[in-house]
């Protein structure tokens, strides 16, 4: 599209230009009025007349020139990818247009950057970038350079342009007159740095679409938030199944065969060390007891008979009969104080249902009850086989349990059996997780469900990690 350089008649610059000129008429003509009451000239009447059409001429042509600067600022301006690029090429385009040198300083408290229509950016080492920062830093004012400032709303940035030419004058009144325009066109392009992390995640839309900068905006962090948080590395979870056992737990067993008596304990019972946990019948053992005294009684007389008549033999005979006799009342002896079993433990019932038993025979050695202490308690988590690989000791663990609702436990992992176990038909390593008991709430054989935080892998992994390994193994790797 080709513009047009002459100025249309309903332009408020040529309106403004053509108030001026008129202005300037009337006051030529009043001091023609008054000239010509005090001496009537009329060459000078002519000549001031050409002056004022030369000024309505001047007049036009700079409002048509500044129309067109602005309408390629704006060009410029629009088709940059970011604010800094915005200034480069606005610096430049002012540069080629007007015939004029141009330095544009770029920061905020300070200069960051100094850009130059000839030299493109320069260093800090540069005279030019030194010159122009002291510059920035005290009124902005260089040696034979106009200057004008645009600066971001918020107050965090700012660009100084310095011209030098002489026609610089009439460049900083043209971007003056349209100065609110094209800074809000300046800082709507993004900043630098968001162009530049943008770009190879867009492939350059965010600059290049026709799409309002605030939707390409909005739209860019949105995927990269995205984008972030599925590629965000956290401690990759692994899901286990928990079970809660005690650290110490005693099974009692009878000490001898005999009669279950009686059951002084049930399940869940509280027990302390010393308790009666259930009684064996000892009748048998005192019948078999007196049977026994009535043999060493016997075995006593044998023996003083013997050796009163002087058979040394019969009496040595006699004797060691009553010593095997008296082994076995001690025996018997020791079993009648065994009667009553004790809890060798603080602890509850935690199996053993001794009431149904009572009046059967008991084989010696047969695991009757088990006591288990409640102070220090065990988390068991069973841990897949297939991910065993990422657990470590000192992994930090998060325990739920079904008996306790929401209440969670924390806690690291202190040890990793070695060897796999079957439960509940499968294939799991244990880890296990001690724990104090010190509000009494817990007991063993609860269950519920754990989380191993392992190595550091990225959040989608653990949603994909099962179907990626699936298909890299049907495809044989």
């Amino acid at each position: 599209m080709t513009l047009s350089s002459r100025p249309h008649s309903d332009d408020p610059a040529m309106q403004t230009h053509r108030q001026g000129s008129s202005s300037d008429r009337s006051a030529q003509k009043d001091r023609l009025v008054d000239g010509q009451a005090e001496v009537f000239n009329p060459h000078a009447l002519v000549d001031s007349l050409d002056e004022a059409v030369n000024k309505l001429r001047h007049a036009s042509e700079l409002s048509a020139s500044g129309i067109d600067h602005f309408v390629r600022w704006v060009g410029v301006i629009a088709d940059a990818k970011d604010q800094q690029t915005a200034v480069e090429k606005l610096a430049s385009t002012i540069a080629n247009s007007g015939g004029v040198a141009v330095r544009v300083g770029w920061g905020n408290h300070s200069m960051s950057r100094l850009y130059d229509s000839r030299l493109g950016w320069l260093g800090g080492e540069s005279q030019f970038y030194q010159e122009a920062s002291a510059a920035w830093e005290s009124d902005a004012v260089l040696p034979t350079y106009q200057h004008f400032t645009i600066e971001n709303p918020s107050g965090t940035k700012r660009a100084i342009f310095w011209i030098r030419d002489t026609a610089s004058a009439v460049i900083v009144r043209e971007f003056t007159d349209h100065h609110e325009t094209l800074s809000s066109l300046i800082w709507s392009r993004p900043s630098a740095w968001l162009s530049r992390a943008l770009t190879p995640i867009t492939g350059g839309w965010l600059s290049g679409s026709r799409w309002p900068i605030k939707q390409r905006v909005i739209i860019s962090v949105v995927v990269i938030v995205m984008v972030g948080m599925i590629l965000m590395p956290i401690r990759y979870p692994v899901n286990c199944d928990v079970v809660i056992e005690t650290t110490r737990a005693r099974y009692i067993a009878t000490p001898f065969e005999g009669t279950l008596l009686r059951s002084d304990v049930k399940l869940g019972d509280q027990v302390k060390e010393g308790d009666t946990l259930f009684t064996l019948d000892g009748r048998p053992l005192r019948i078999e007891r007196e049977q026994l005294l009535a043999e060493l009684q016997e075995s006593s007389k044998q023996y003083d008979s013997a050796l009163g008549s002087g058979r040394i033999a019969d009496a040595q005979q006699a004797k060691l009969k009553r010593e095997q006799i008296n082994r076995q009342m001690q025996l018997l002896t020791d079993r009648l104080d065994k009667l009553a079993v004790l809890s060798p433990i603080d602890g509850v019932v935690v199996s053993g249902e001794l009431e149904k038993r009572v009046g059967s025979p008991l084989e010696r050695g047969e695991t009757m009850v088990e006591i288990a202490s409640m102070e220090a308690l065990r988390i068991e988590m069973e841990v897949p086989d297939h991910d065993i690989h990422m657990v470590r000791l000192g992994d930090p663990i998060k325990v739920r349990l079904n008996a306790l609702g929401n209440r969670s436990f924390d806690g690291t992992v202190e040890q990793v059996r070695p060897a796999a176990e079957i439960r509940e038909d499968e294939n799991v390593f244990v880890a296990t997780i001690n724990i104090d008991n010190e509000e009494g709430l817990l007991r063993p054989g609860m269950r519920g469900e754990g989380i191993i935080r392992g190595p550091s892998r990225p959040w989608i992994w653990s949603y994909v990690r099962d179907l990626f390994e699936k298909t890299l193994w049907t495809l044989g790797y």
